[in-house]
């Protein structure tokens, strides 16, 4: 009797983690239309408004990117697999935009700095609402909690994939100027918001993870709780160390940026010089987080947040000091 107990909670138990590698792998398929939308989305606003290309051809790339984010949407919220079709128009786009950049090229430096500040407060609201929004995860009892506010999971999940959207397109849009002071560093800088925007993406996908786990956990009555509270525990740590680990991409990225900027002069130095200072407060928050259990040292975020909201604020009023890139390029080509 006793073997067969053990035998049913074993199957119960591959069953149930089977079905977490199953929902990962889906989830990650539907998850990976939104960053693929958001980004296409404003790829083709960049270039509508620079008209780097036709606009006839950026009006196509909008309708497209609409139409996937239409349909990473239906993905999340029905297991309809039809609305697939909806990814046709955007794929062709991409295939004519690449025969047209291949014969024809563009101009990568049209109003950049915006589009960078824009980025900015994009990834800050976006960083906050999705913490509105994920409460349930921290409920003592998560494995119903999460379920039960299932819809507000999903929303949160959504801001928290436009936040690593953002924090990927601000170094991709910032490389052709700072290529232009010092490659190294802009190439640095790159790298080290990918890494960011990976960590941002794992904890994104440990969420929805945690969604299905808790909806498989109310389907089965929860006879035997423990395996699901111990996939549950892994998720929570996939979760909390990843949101801990990426304060030192973060950190070093914001430390990159800030020196290339102040080498560079294209924004007044008292301004990068703050942002030197938050970044390596956030490099120390991150590395105080990993050794102890402390809650208390997220204070030390404060200064880079500040100085990111008062640097986008500038971007877009202002934009950045260009004279800086002209008399670089100009020292090149004499050169």
């Amino acid at each position: 009797m006793n073997t067969n107990k053990n035998t049913t909670r074993d199957a119960s138990y591959f069953q149930t983690s089977g079905a977490l590698l199953l929902a990962t792998k889906d989830w990650t398929s539907i998850v990976e239309n939104i960053p693929y939308g958001l980004g296409a989305l404003i790829f083709n606003f960049v270039l509508y408004q620079s008209e780097l290309i036709p606009r006839w051809l950026s009006v196509w790339g909008l309708i497209g990117a609409t139409l996937l984010l239409a349909m990473g949407l239906l993905r999340m919220f029905s297991d309809s697999d039809s609305v697939i079709l909806l990814a046709i128009p955007i794929i062709l786009n991409e295939l004519v935009l690449a025969v047209w950049l291949i014969v024809n090229g563009f101009n990568s430096y049209a109003i950049a700095s915006t589009i960078v500040g824009v980025l900015f407060i994009t990834a800050l609201v976006s960083s906050m609402l999705s913490g509105v929004f994920l409460g349930s995860i921290d409920d003592p009892d998560y494995l119903t909690a999460v379920s039960e506010n299932g819809n507000k999971v999903l929303i949160g999940v959504l801001f928290q994939l436009i936040l690593t959207v953002s924090v990927v397109a601000i170094p991709i849009m910032m490389f052709p100027i700072l290529r232009e002071h010092n490659e190294i560093l802009a190439l640095g800088y790159i790298c080290a918001r990918i890494f960011e925007g990976f960590f941002d993406a794992v904890m994104a996908i440990s969420q929805l993870l945690l969604l299905t786990l808790s909806q498989e956990f109310l389907k089965a009555g929860a006879p035997d709780a423990s395996h699901f509270k111990t996939l549950g525990a892994l998720l929570l740590a996939t979760r909390d160390w990843t949101s801990v680990v990426e304060n030192i991409p973060y950190g070093l990225g914001a430390l990159i940026f800030n020196y290339a900027l102040y080498q560079s002069e294209l924004i007044p130095r008292w301004l990068s010089v703050w942002g030197l200072i938050g970044a390596i407060l956030m490099l120390a928050m991150g590395v105080l987080r990993m050794f102890s259990d402390s809650d208390s040292v997220i204070f030390l975020a404060i200064p880079i947040i500040l100085n990111e909201l008062v640097l986008a604020v500038r971007l877009i009023v202002r934009g950045f000091n260009f004279s800086a890139i002209t008399s670089e390029s100009e020292k090149t080509a004499t050169n």
